[in-house]
């Protein structure tokens, strides 16, 4: 029996891996990742399969799934060897102005490698996609991040999925996300947002210092967004309303084909709110609101 594909994409699916995990995923199982060009720890100067276009570019992307950033560590162990090499090829790999897809996937990310990425990031202006699944992000580190998030105008995917951002962190994302101008794809799946989350998302702003803030900003900027995904999530009626109201309130927001919004505590309210939204996107083809 021949062993499975893992890297071989379906038919119209994301070059970064979006499906759920399966039951018994273990962060030890054998990389999974649609996107892999090496094994964890190595570069490759080949061209990646995801361009064609054979830009003479040293080194396309850095694919570090599955390994682990550790703090501390016993010298001369295997972790603390492994733990310095990811170091190393991080610092020397995220300024690549010709990366065009990064994955750091299923890397845990502590405050300085957060910081290390943020000041990396605007060096890499041809960068698509980028994901960061399951990487420990907090909402706290969010503030750092975006700062160099901020400096990617051509970034057409950002997933986030399976992090901690909870509100703080998507109050700091909707910011930003006005000056993602090309942003197709956004995945903020399994991050813990709640009602507060969603309507700073939405463009109904949020609390910062005392003052109310960030009123027309997030997804209501969207103007190229085509897919919305925030599944099991708290976001709750309330929080469905406030997405609602941005769909429906925008004059740039209606390019979306696909929302998913599942197991996210929806009633009736909330449904039927987003439902009465979305009649004015002819280009929807799928609404996800079931439960779990």
């Amino acid at each position: 029996m021949s062993r499975p594909d893992f890297n071989a994409p379906q038919p119209g699916q994301s070059p970064v891996r979006r499906e759920r995990p399966l039951p018994g995923w273990l962060l030890t199982d054998p990389h999974t990742s649609p996107i892999q060009r090496h094994q964890p720890g190595t570069a490759s100067g080949r061209p990646s399969r995801f361009d064609s276009s054979g830009l003479g570019s040293p080194v396309r992307a850095f694919d570090l799934t599955g390994a682990t950033l550790l703090g501390g560590g016993g010298g001369g162990s295997d972790s603390a060897t492994e733990s310095a090499g990811v170091r190393d090829m991080i610092s020397r790999g995220l300024g690549r102005s010709r990366v065009r897809t990064l994955d750091l996937s299923r890397i845990e990310l502590g405050s300085q490698e957060v910081q290390q990425c943020a000041q990396r990031l605007p060096r890499m202006a041809a960068l698509r996609k980028l994901a960061l699944v399951c990487c420990a992000l907090r909402g706290e580190d969010m503030r750092v991040f975006c700062s160099g998030l901020a400096s990617l105008p051509r970034l057409r995917e950002l997933e986030l999925g399976r992090n901690r951002l909870l509100d703080f962190g998507a109050q700091h994302l909707a910011q930003v996300l006005p000056l993602l101008s090309s942003l197709q794809w956004l995945g903020l799946g399994e991050n813990g947002i709640d009602p507060a989350g969603a309507r700073a998302l939405g463009g109904g702003g949020f609390w910062e210092g005392g003052l109310e803030v960030g009123h027309g900003v997030g997804l209501m900027c969207m103007k190229s967004l085509t897919k919305l995904e925030m599944v099991k999530n708290r976001v709750g009626d309330e929080g469905a309303k406030h997405l609602a109201a941005a769909i429906a309130r925008s004059d740039t927001l209606t390019t979306l084909t696909w929302i998913g919004l599942d197991a996210n505590r929806l009633e009736d309210p909330g449904c039927v709110a987003l439902l009465r939204a979305c009649t004015k996107l002819q280009t929807l083809q799928q609404l996800g609101l079931g439960r779990p």
